[in-house]
């Protein structure tokens, strides 16, 4: 019976190509265990552990040398050869797990030909560090590795292990592979989920800078919109309110009256294009002389506020981003402290107008744990004027944003 696909709808591959690339896959990994590298190494081990580990190493090289000597009756050569290749993947095993291998491997066919006292021919030191080997492997490698190293290990245990031995050493090393792989493999979808979420993070802080800035742009555009209007409407009542003025000076009122408002058409098309689809609010804009309202609404709803404001006259974008930093500080400070005592301060000079808002520990912990949206349109508010703010704890536990914004044309 033939198939029928929808149009546009791309058929599963024919069995032939998966099998095909699945024979690939376990040929690369095949490749991967006997030549290929390590995956990517971790952090090296700090020097104490190292030394403590050359001294691990020389300590059970020495037993299992002593072992094969008076248990195996091995001559001195083969036991030191021996004992040295039963730890040495030790040595190996943290930053280049499949190098460890290959020398556990080779240290296991080396030593197959021993006496097989026990009813296998290693001794305990070179069994206990197989197994350690082959459980850290698994959990490094990919699975196909791991398969066919298990595959391996197998074969070298029926080859050299007497056969009412070889299922139960099988059976042991399998389950540590199985083990293993299942730890790694959690492992592994534990960091690519961590890798995700921080991408996810990253890209929604993102969004929130965008959002913050369209909204400064559209407060901003008001602010400059309603100078610009006034520059406009001087400019053009200027020859009625000044009947004395020669006519070149009337024709550049006139032509600086057009300017303006061409500029404020722009502006309009501009704000066009950065308006979303919620309804703009149809109130003025706060300035710096609102935030005593701001505060006194605070007040009324039970937040103890300190305030010292300088009454000096600022630019109106100064003035507003002087008020949303005011704003929103209260707000986390009702938020992440509730009950404490806060302490506003603008301090405006010649230079700069420096804003200091501090609350101190409230009833209930919840301490504000790196930037949130808020935090971050503060920031892109005050560094839009070329100013600086720094956010953080105090020493007594509470909290504190502090903004310095350079001084404009008030």
């Amino acid at each position: 019976m033939s198939s029928t696909w929808l149009p546009g709808v791309t058929p599963p591959s024919p069995p032939r190509d998966n099998v095909g690339a699945m024979i690939k896959r376990m040929g690369r990994s095949l490749r991967t265990m006997l030549i290929g590298e390590d995956p990517a190494r971790p952090v090296p081990l700090p020097r104490y552990l190292s030394v403590v580990g050359i001294l691990l190493l020389v300590m059970f090289g020495t037993i299992a040398t002593r072992g094969l000597l008076d248990d195996r009756h091995l001559n001195g050569l083969n036991a030191a050869i021996i004992g040295a290749l039963s730890v040495a993947p030790m040595a190996f095993l943290w930053q280049r797990p499949l190098w460890a291998w290959r020398i556990t491997a080779i240290g296991l066919i080396v030593g197959g030909f021993g006496n097989q006292v026990e009813g296998w021919p290693w001794n305990p030191v070179q069994i206990i560090v197989t197994l350690i080997v082959l459980f850290v492997v698994s959990v490094r490698e990919p699975v196909a590795v791991t398969l066919w190293i298990g595959l391996s290990m197998l074969g070298i245990v029926w080859w050299l292990v007497h056969l009412g031995s070889a299922p139960g050493i099988g059976l042991l090393m399998a389950a540590l592979l199985l083990l293993g792989e299942e730890i790694g493999r959690r492992r592994r979808f534990q960091r690519e989920a961590a890798v995700q979420s921080e991408r996810g993070e990253i890209a929604e802080a993102r969004q929130a800078v965008l959002m913050e800035r369209t909204r400064i742009a559209r407060e901003l555009h008001d602010v400059v919109a309603h100078s610009m209007s006034l520059v406009a409407v001087r400019a053009e009542t200027a020859p009625y309110r000044l009947p004395d003025l020669p006519e070149p000076v009337r024709e550049e009122f006139i032509a600086l009256a057009g300017t303006a408002r061409d500029t404020l058409a722009e502006m309009r098309r501009l704000l066009g294009v950065l308006r979303t689809d919620q309804e703009p609010e149809l109130v003025p804009q706060p300035t710096l002389s609102d935030v005593d309202d701001l505060i006194a609404s605070m007040r009324q709803a039970g937040m103890q506020v300190q305030t010292t404001i300088s009454r000096v006259p600022v630019s109106d974008a100064t003035g507003l981003t002087v008020y949303r930093v005011v704003q929103e500080a209260l707000s986390n400070a009702v938020r992440h402290a509730p009950g404490a005592p806060v302490e506003v301060t603008v301090d405006t000079t010649k230079t700069e107008t420096r804003v200091e808002v501090r609350n101190e520990p409230g009833f209930t912990r919840d301490p504000v744990h790196g930037e949130g949206h808020g935090l971050i349109g503060m920031r892109e508010r005050v560094e839009l004027l070329g100013g600086t703010l720094h956010t953080g704890q105090t020493p007594f536990g509470g909290f504190e944003v502090v903004a310095v914004i350079p001084a404009g044309p008030a």
